[in-house]
Order: C-alpha cells, then structure tokens, then sequence
C-alpha cells in the first residue's frame, strides 16, 4: 500500500454506542464508517490522514457502468452497507472525492481497469495514520 491513498478527512462525530463508528467527512458527504484501532486522541471537527477501503462479506457485486456515469456513493438503508460508483484506477476507486483502496481491484478486476464501475460494500473501513510531526 502505498501513501498516496491517504486522505485527510474531517470527524464529524462517534456514535454514541457503538465505539468502533465513526462519521467522516471530506466537504462532499458524510461516510458512517468502521475503525479498528484509535492511534491517538480523536477528536469531532478535527481532519485526519485516513485510508478507506472496504468489507465485502460474500462475493463481491461489481460492474462496469456508462463511462459518462455519475460518481456516488448511496447508504442503503439505515445500515452500514453502501452502492458506490466511482472510477477504477489500479487498487483504487475514486468516488465523490474519496479514495477507495482495495488490493482484490488490482489482481480481480485488472479488466476494468480506468472504467467507471458500481460496487455493494457492507461496510466501509477507515485506517487513522500516524500523525506526521
């Protein structure tokens, strides 16, 4: 993986129960998104450098779509699970302004490579980095 996934995104807030939720927010919509480790002191309103990538617990539903398609991403429901469309650049999707990293996109989906295409996500993942000093 390399540094150029990072992304500085803004904490919108925690949920209140669920210690592991977090919503983020880089200026184009909000992200419910899951963490697994708290590096340091996160605080709400404060950006971070953040990489995203996915949880996709059966096979995973992706195809390509027109190439003049809008970029989005869709929460289905009230639950974690997303419809996002986006453009597929090596390990990466680009969508909304987020960047996706996911290496499957790499050696699964070489084909589609530079398309625009659709992916069902059960959850969406944000890694903290090291604050850089």
């Amino acid at each position: 993986m390399s540094d150029t996934a990072k992304q500085i995104i803004r904490i919108e807030r925690f949920h209140e129960t669920v210690e592991e939720e977090v919503v983020l927010n880089n200026g184009t919509g909000d992200l419910v998104c899951f963490f697994d480790v708290r590096p340091y002191q996160l605080i709400v309103g404060h950006s971070y450098s953040i990489r995203l990538n996915f949880l996709i617990l059966d096979d995973p539903h992706i195809r390509e779509i027109d190439d003049d398609s809008e970029s989005l991403i869709l929460r289905c429901g009230s639950g974690y699970s997303y419809q996002i469309q986006g453009r597929l650049v090596g390990d990466r999707l680009y969508a909304c302004g987020y960047e996706f990293e996911d290496e499957a996109f790499e050696y699964d989906c070489a084909f589609l490579d530079g398309k625009m295409i659709s992916i069902d996500v059960d959850r969406i993942n944000a890694k903290f980095l090291p604050l850089e000093v």
